[in-house]
Formats: structure tokens, sequence, C-alpha cells
């Protein structure tokens, strides 16, 4: 409703009661409440009604501002008061608010004195919440035709991240609000929605199904005129992922012109993780059929909750016959929870609704959207003329119903319960549904549900055969069940389908990699990484397959990117602290290793590649100081103890060495090996005699007299011919060698 309507309104209804003591002035007493309740206006500079108010009296000049312009300017009230918990932004005026106005009104509505004026609010042109974090917008404009039906397009943009960010606020703008009814912003990280704009020859495409595209992590995110930014609540906050597309689903009308539309949309990021995780709960009927000259036509739909819940938000919504909306609990008792109503609805003035605080709703409870629609002569909203029978769909002169609910649970379990509840409803509604399906599926993964999981995948691919996530859904579970030819046909169907879809390249070379296959692992890898630089996971495969493959320096220009990214911090700086000391880098390894004992003074992997480098070095001491402390707290770590008793040899401390020795040949053979283990590392003669003398202590092989013999003759080849001398002098006592 237009300001100066709406401000008249309020005063002919409330004259009734005004009192008999002074009379208010405008300046002095009226001005505050209005421009308070006129701050969701937020008009652009000199159209607001705020430029008019340079003549004495409010009330006449409210009488010829409602006869010659729009009803653009004051956004009403419309939820219920008194009915279900208390909504935050209300622009409800209060008892003591209009009692004052009525006042003022019915003494003539005098302007007050000139030195007390005060200064209407300065509106801002830019952001609500300040300067965004991020602001994207679309490159070409949609040019909207000029005639026609309602059009639904769906507008691709990109958005421009490094790295994941949370977003705790998005404020949407239309630079052309006149012609853009509402708008709902889902977002798509599989590059389905950009491969549909590419096909649609003009911006964007059309259409009210998306595909990829999907409500961010628990959140609806939309926009109608007068509606606050989207502010999530405390602890919610959503993660944005980069290679993201937003797709901002625009319901447009055409005005008798050819209009450009290219809206906004700004972000607002927080460092803080999201505490809790919220779910959004969809209420709907599709199946409206109302005749003509029906005036009260009920929809009724419900969902039972399996679990407590408290809810956070609610966005009601119906077309221009909407009449009451109500939507309650009740709970197993029977007792009637309010929670939301409007009972006169306004297609125009729609909106979500934000509580003060969370609402709990036990579970057992129905939520009920209980809807009653006008198609009669009597709603002045009716768009037909004579009316004429409305059924369910998406234009406005359709008709819809439905709720959408933003709740939290106590527990992930909880939360898992509630979702597949959730979606065993929705399919019920809507079996032919494939996304539903799929949405169930990716839930029954998570509870450990497998086999139920694949079934929801394969209904979801039988009724949308070009469907990349369910093949790729599909595929994973496969993989888990190590049905690798399988999972690789679904990965490669979901790459078919949608040749950027990176997540498939990354989890077919996983498959790839499970059976063994480096080459072609690597290639689905790197071909991921081409259209998604930014996955972490996916370079630190390539980089294990090069250091595998002692590739090193592809190895460490990877594990340098992932270090500077900050991608699993410890690990990654171990990775290229071992590929550089296998590049015999020994003065860029160490200080990497230092780093992460710092980080975690007991990583086995930190301690074993120091104790190498030490060794390298020549610096024994410090060598043994860290394979001491692998052994100390991996008792069972064969590779700690066989560096360990190489250690001790070169420290000249033969006793303990064979005793450490020996503690490695055992290990050796609980994990289903042999002496040939430690073969691979005892190489000089003297440790190939420490390595004989304990195989021998432990069974008297006859592989180790070999294995001293072999000792011998290595410490002769090594130039040190007396040692050998002395060293075949001890065989000949502990082995009984022949001279």
């Amino acid at each position: 409703m237009h300001f100066a309507r709406f401000c008249l309104a309020f005063l002919i209804a409330a004259s009734f009661c005004a009192a008999e003591d002074s009379s208010p002035t405008f300046n002095r007493d009226i001005a505050p409440i209005i421009f308070q309740n006129c701050s969701a206006c937020h008009h652009p500079k000199g159209s607001g009604p705020f430029s008019l108010l340079d003549y004495p009296s409010v009330a006449k000049r409210a009488r010829q501002i409602a006869e010659v312009t729009e009803d653009r300017f004051m956004p009403p009230w419309k939820p219920d008061s008194g009915y279900g918990p208390e909504l935050m932004h209300s622009r409800r005026l209060d008892d003591d608010a209009i009692h004052l106005l009525a006042k003022w009104y019915e003494s003539g509505a005098p302007e007050g004195d000139e030195p007390l004026a005060m200064d209407p609010p300065a509106f801002k042109d830019g952001w609500q919440l300040g300067e965004p974090d991020l602001v994207v917008t679309c490159e070409i404009p949609f040019m909207l035709p000029a005639e026609g039906k309602d059009v639904f397009r769906n507008l691709v943009i990109p958005i421009p991240l490094s790295s994941p960010r949370y977003v705790r606020a998005v404020e949407f703008k239309a630079n052309n609000p006149k012609v853009v009814h509402h708008a709902v912003l889902q977002f798509d990280r599989t590059m389905v929605s950009q491969l549909r704009d590419q096909e649609d020859p003009e911006i964007g495409f059309d259409g009210m199904e998306s595909s990829g595209a999907v409500n961010p992590d628990g959140h609806f995110i939309g926009w109608t005129p007068g509606q606050e930014p989207y502010e999530v609540y405390p602890g919610t906050a959503w993660r944005l992922d980069p290679n993201t597309s937003l797709v901002a689903q625009l319901h447009l009308l055409p005005s008798g012109k050819i209009e450009p539309v290219i809206p906004s949309i700004a972000f607002y990021f927080s460092d803080q993780p999201p505490e809790r995780e919220s779910f959004v709960i969809r209420i709907k009927s599709d199946d409206i059929d109302i005749p003509a000259g029906k005036s009260n036509y009920l929809v009724e739909k419900r969902f039972t909750l399996p679990v407590d819940v408290e809810l956070l938000r609610l966005y009601p919504h119906a077309h221009y016959l909407g009449k009451d909306l109500k939507i309650f609990a009740r709970q197993p008792s029977g007792k009637e929870l309010p929670l939301f109503r409007i009972g006169d609805w306004d297609f125009n003035w729609q909106s979500d609704y934000r509580l003060v605080e969370p609402f709990s709703i036990p579970a057992g409870s129905d939520i009920v959207m209980r809807y009653l629609y006008d198609n009669s002569e009597d709603n002045i909203r009716n768009p037909n003329t004579p009316p004429k029978r409305v059924t369910y769909g998406w234009n406005s002169t359709d008709e819809m119903g439905e709720v959408s609910l933003q709740v939290l649970t106590r527990s992930r379990e909880d939360m898992l319960t509630l979702q597949s509840g959730y979606f065993s409803y929705a399919i019920a509604a809507e079996p032919y549904n494939p996304f539903i399906h799929n949405n169930l599926g990716y839930i029954l993964a998570e509870m450990g549900r497998k086999a139920e999981a694949a079934d929801a995948y394969r209904k979801a691919i039988e009724l949308k055969p070009d469907f990349p996530v369910a093949h790729n859904n599909l595929g994973v579970q496969y993989a888990e069940a190590n049905l690798y030819s399988l999972a690789a046909k679904e990965f490669e169907s979901a790459i078919e389908i949608a040749p950027d879809y990176a997540e498939a390249f990354h989890n077919l070379g996983s498959v790839l990699l499970e059976q063994g296959k480096l080459d072609a692992a690597r290639r689905e890898f790197s071909s991921a990484l081409e259209i998604r630089p930014e996955l972490d996971m996916t370079r630190a495969m390539v980089a294990n397959i090069d250091l595998s493959r002692n590739d090193l320096e592809p190895a460490i220009t990877n594990y340098s990117v992932l270090l500077n990214n900050g991608y699993d911090e410890s690990n990654t700086r171990i990775r290229l602290a071992s590929a550089l000391l296998a590049a015999g880098k020994l003065d860029e390894a160490g200080p990497l290793y230092d780093e992460a004992l710092k980080l975690d003074p007991t990583s086995a992997d930190a301690l074993y590649g120091a104790g190498v480098l030490n060794f390298s070095n020549k610096d024994f001491e410090a060598a043994y100081g860290h394979f001491q402390n692998l052994v100390s707290h991996d008792a069972s770590s064969l590779r700690g103890h066989i560096q360990l008793g190489r250690t001790l040899i070169a420290l000249d401390r033969r006793d303990e060495a064979i005793s450490v020795s020996s503690q490695a040949l055992e290990l050796a053979k609980e994990q289903e090996g042999n002496y040939r283990r430690l073969l691979i590392h005892y190489k000089t003669g003297t440790e190939l005699e420490v390595l004989a003398l304990a195989l021998w202590e432990g069974s008297e092989s006859p592989e180790a007299k070999r294995l001293y013999v072999k000792a011998i003759e290595t410490v002769a080849r090594e130039g040190n011919p007396q040692e050998a001398e002395e060293m075949a002098r001890r065989g000949r006592v502990i082995f009984k060698l022949d001279p």
C-alpha cells in the first residue's frame, strides 16, 4: 500500500479513540512515527514520499498523493496480530502510535513550529546492509518482451570465488522492479545450469525447473518488493564454494514495452562455519481446481514431524485468489499451536517472515497448511471478470498454495530422520519427480542405508535419464560397494551428459586409482582440475600419484599450491617435505618437517621424514631422537624400527642395533613379510652384518649365514679388506663358516 493511503487509513480507523488533552503536531510528535514506520521503503533518491512533505497538512496532501501515484512506496504488514510467534521487522503500528495519530488527525493535523521541524530520514541509494563483501550481476541484461504472459526466467551468474566462504546475508537488488514480481535465488555446483544457459540463444533459460540448482544448506532465499535482505539465524551460515553459479529465478511481468532486466546480488560473509544445520520443509498443493464463483475454496495439506524441531522462518505463497492463509501445528494431544496467519492475503505483498525466537514444535505434530481462496466477483483482486475456473499453475492468473518452513533439529541424527521422512512424504505427493528421489537417495546414503539409496538414485535416473547428478551419486554407491566397473559406467554417463561435471571426473579418477590404474586416474583427476582448479582434494590426488611414481617436480608444485590454500595443512606440509627430501632439496624439506612437528609432535610421518633427513645429513643423534620417538608412540611401526636400527649402527651401538633389528624382523613376520622387507633398507656391509645377526638370533636360519657372507663381500667391495677379514673371523665363531 502506498504510504499516504496507509497512513490515511490508520488515521480514519483510529479517529474514534482521540483523547482531549493537548494536540500533537507533525514535526514534534507525528514525524518520528511516520519516519520510523517508513524505514522499509528505501526509495531511490527523490522518488519517496518525503520529497513531497513540503506542505502544511500531511492529511490533505495524503489524499492528493493517493489519487495520482502508484501503490509502490510503503509495504504493508500483512500477518495477523497475535496469531503465532512474534515476527521480526514488524511494520505494525502499536496502540500508542495509533492513539497519537488519531489525536493529531482530529485536531486538524497541524504542521507544528518551524524551529522544531524534523529532517526526513536519508535512505541509502546503495545496499541496506552496508558495503557487501561480493556483488555479482549478469554481464548482459535479459530483454523482457513488451507483451505476453508472465515470464519465468533463470539467469545464471558465475560467482567469482577462489576459496569457500560462509554466507551470513544476501541482498537482492532489481534494476527494474516494476517488472520483477519476485525472485528465488538458488545455487548450482554441477555446471548443469551453465550448460542450459549456453543452449538457450538468449540470456538464461526459461521455466521453473532449474535442474542442478538447489537451495543452499537449508535456506530459502527470495525477494519480493519491500522485503528485508536475507540474514541467517545466528550459527546457521551456509557454505558457498568456488565455481558455483547463482541461478536467479525471476517471475517477470511484461509492461507494454521491452524492458532490460539485470539484477544484482550482494553477499555478506562470515568467518564462522555453521554451528547448526537447518532444513526447509515445503508443504504444497498441486491439485487446486477452483470453480468460477466459489468464494471459500479450501486447500489443506499437512506433514507429520518425525522429530522435535525449532521453527526459524516461513514463507507462505498463493496468487490473486488467495484469501485467508493459515499455518498451524496440531500436536499429538490434539492441541493446536498457532504458527502464522494472513487473514487478508495480497499477492502483491508476499514475503518471507523470520521469527524473533525459535519456536519449538514437538515430534508427532502435524504442520497444517489451511488456505481459503475467493474466486467470486467480490474479490477485488480477482484477475478474471467475470470469474472463470482457475487451476494449479505457475502463471499469476493460475493459482498456487504452499508454505516453506525453515527448521532446526536437536542433533544430526534427528536431522537425517527429518529429511528422510520429508522426502518420502514428498515422493508420495510427487512420485514422478526425479529430484526428490535423488534427494532421498542422498539422505539414505548418509544414514548408511546404501542399498535403499542406490534404489532411489536408479529411480531418479529412470524418471530422468539425462540427470547427471543422479548418475554420479549412483556411481558413488557402486564404488563404495567395490563394484568399480558399474561405478565407472555411471560416472562416464554423468560426464557425457554434463562435460563440465568436475566431481564426476574426480570420482572416476578415484575408481581407477582403486584399481591401480595410475595413468588413467591421473588423467581424470587432471580433467577435473582443468574445470575446477580450486578442487584441493583432486589436486592432492594428482600430487600423491606423482610422488608415488617419483615424478617429484609436479608433485612439489601441486603440494606447494595446496599448502598455500591451507588444505589439510599438516599432511600437505609433510608430503611436500617428503617430495623435497626425495629430490635432494634437504634445506627446503627441513623447516617443513619442523613446522609439522610443532603442529603435531607425535606425527608418525613427520617423525619418520625428519629422522630420514637427519640421517641423510649424518646428524645421527637427531635422527635417533626422531626414530626413538616414533617407535615409542607406535610400537608396531616397522619403518620406525628399521630406521632406528640403522641409526644405532651408525652410532656404533651394535648390541642395541641387533635388538631393534630383531624387533623389526618380528614386526615384518606379523605384517606378512620376512627379512627381505628390511633388506631393502639395510645395504652397507655393517648394516647387513647386523641384520644377519638379528636373523640368526631369532631362528638360526640358513638365510642368516648367506646374508652374513653377503655382508663380508659388501665390506670388501667397499674397499675395507681389513674389516672384511675381521668380519669373517666373527662369522667363523658365530656361524661356523668355513675359513
